[in-house]
């Protein structure tokens, strides 16, 4: 394109020299006998005079005086500049050789354009024609042996050669690309990933050299967590193995990849020694209405501490998950999750790929556990709507003086009034944690409503059977909450007295 708009320029160039050169050829050139007679002529003719004779004229004695006796007896010449049509011709000529010479020395019309190079392998894809990949190889080729070479072309060439297959090939022309500066992030890529298969599964030490070049620019890369995750297996190290494949899964990944990687971390697991700490989480998802959540599940010291240890999965949908949380997966290497004495356990379902990021956000939390080979808790999670609603989550701390079949209310009342419970809903000790609504479908009372300002909601779990608070009962703190809100529960005080209540139910 630009070469053309130049040729334009040229052209436009020598048609104004072609033209400028035409119309000065036969121009009259005025002597300066011919210009007073011309000045003498032009006043007379303002002066309302007649025209008179050349003979008059010249003995006009006011014609003497005005023209200064310039005019003289020599009679009026017109001079004629010979032109030269063919100069602009050979001038068009002559820029046009020098433009086609400069770009033939310092471009290189055979070479491919780059720009085009998507399309063409998206062509191939389709149509599964090797040969018009053959063609774009030889043209890329060209064109990296050409002034035109550099990174981006000797990266499409690395990537079409891996597209055909011809891992060799990919081998070649990246060392070739090392020794002249041209390789890339990508093309880095394409050599470990070929390199990986050529030496049979295997990576050599100059191929781990470029996988921490790779790993220092993307440090958690999904290929290279990949291809480190089954070298690691393939020599028995399965933990190594398990922490690339965990690293992989924590990112945004097309759904097929993050089907393939979480396969191969069950196998990986499975192989773990039966001696491995860490606590195993069974996550049961429900009424899952938003599709493509993440889910995470992580172990804290207390409720306002960090995370210490976080796994991640994307694609949430309704069913039940296997999680393992251990040294492994750990945020900070300095604070393991085996040297904690116990830790609770929190699964949460959101939007965002942010860890941090609460927005919108369905949670449970579990009771306090110890880390140890065996180890484990069941959490069951539903992603709840809140508009009219009050989303409560109930857990159960440890060592609470319970049984599994007591019955659990989850109460919600007025602050400091009598009467009966807004509304109450009863589930099982065995049943915890559990996430749940209350609602106005759930009134002690009919046609009850909620107030608009605030009111509170308790658990406890009974250890006769009844609604009436008893000696023994293991109860939460009451939490004030306001319709659409969500309030987390935890069961973890006994009740050392029964108190007296006018409330039918004794709350």
């Amino acid at each position: 394109m630009i070469y053309l708009a130049f040729l334009l320029v040229l052209a436009i160039v020598g048609y104004w020299i072609h033209v400028d050169t035409k119309y000065q050829v036969h121009r009259r050139r005025w002597a300066r006998r011919d210009a007073n007679l011309s000045i003498y002529h032009e006043r007379r003719d303002e002066g309302g005079q007649t025209e008179e004779t050349d003979s008059d004229q010249k003995q006009d004695p006011e014609a003497e005086v005005l023209l200064l006796d310039d005019i003289g007896q020599d009679s009026v010449q017109q001079r004629t500049i010979r032109g030269t049509p063919w100069l602009p011709y050979a001038t068009i000529a002559t820029l046009g050789v020098f433009t086609l010479t400069g770009y033939l020395l310092w471009g290189d019309p055979l070479a491919i354009r780059l720009e085009s190079v998507p399309a063409q392998l998206r062509n191939v894809y389709e149509l599964a024609n090797e040969e018009d990949l053959d063609k774009v190889i030889e043209l890329l080729k060209r064109r990296d042996s050409s002034r035109l070479g550099d990174m981006s072309s000797s990266t499409y060439l690395i990537h079409s050669y891996f597209v055909k297959g011809d891992m060799e090939s990919v081998i070649r022309e990246h060392k070739l690309a090392e020794e002249r500066g041209k390789n890339s992030h990508m093309s880095d890529i394409r050599r470990v990933q070929a390199a990986f298969e050529v030496d049979d599964q295997q990576l050599t030490e100059e191929t781990q050299v470029v996988i921490q070049r790779v790993l220092e620019q993307e440090p958690e890369n999904p290929t290279m967590m990949q291809l480190l995750a089954i070298h690691s297996y393939s020599r028995n190290q399965f933990v190594d193995a398990r922490g690339y494949l965990e690293k992989a899964l924590r990112q945004p990944l097309p759904q097929t990849a993050t089907e393939l990687f979480d396969r191969l971390l069950s196998k990986t697991i499975s192989n773990l020694d039966d001696d491995h700490i860490g606590i195993w989480v069974s996550l049961e998802i429900s009424n899952l209405a938003t599709p493509h959540q993440w889910i995470t599940v992580f172990a804290q010291a207390d409720d306002n501490s960090p995370p210490i240890a976080v796994v991640r999965r994307p694609y949430a949908t309704n069913g039940r998950y296997t999680f393992l949380l251990d040294d492994v997966v750990s945020m900070i290497p300095e604070r393991k999750l085996s040297s904690f004495d116990r830790v609770t356990v929190v699964a949460r379902l959101s939007p965002s790929t942010n860890v941090s990021d609460t927005e919108n956000m369905s949670q449970i939390q579990s009771g306090w556990i110890a880390p140890a080979p065996q180890a484990s808790v069941s959490l069951r999670l539903s992603e709840l709507t809140t508009s009219d609603s009050v989303t409560v989550t109930v857990a159960l701390d440890n060592n609470m003086p319970i049984q599994g079949d007591w019955p659990v209310f989850i109460i919600g009342r007025r602050i400091d009034e009598p009467g009966p419970p807004l509304a109450v809903k009863r589930v099982v000790v065995s049943d915890l944690p559990i996430t749940l609504t209350l609602s106005e479908a759930d009134a002690m009372l009919p046609n009850a409503e909620f107030p608009d300002d605030e009111f509170e909601v308790v658990a406890r779990a009974s250890s006769t059977g009844s609604a009436s608070r008893s000696p023994n009962d293991i109860e939460s703190s009451a939490v004030r909450v306001r319709v659409g809100q969500r309030v987390g529960l935890r069961l973890n005080k006994v009740v050392d007295e029964a108190e007296e209540s006018s409330e039918a139910i004794g709350l």
